[in-house]
């Protein structure tokens, strides 16, 4: 689970840094968008552990849409 989060909050920062670079300035946001990816593969991971299925079917459809309406666009907005 840890190197899950870490593997995620490493990618998140690589690519924070990129921007950063290219003089965009810091913003928090890209990393935690990654870090709610980790914690979101840890959710299907325990729902195939309780339910014995994968995430599919019209559950599915509502995890996709949370993953983009309630993860996604909180840390896409980019506040200058």
């Amino acid at each position: 689970m840890g190197m899950l989060i870490g593997v995620f909050t490493a990618s998140g920062l690589y690519h924070e840094l990129t921007t950063y670079t290219m003089g965009r300035g810091f913003d928090k946001n890209i990393t935690l968008f990654f870090v709610w990816h980790a914690v979101a593969t840890l959710g299907e991971r325990v729902w195939y552990r309780v339910t014995g299925r994968k995430v599919q079917g019209w559950i599915g459809l509502i995890w996709v849409y949370f993953c983009i309406m309630v993860i996604g666009q909180p840390c896409s907005e980019h506040s200058s």
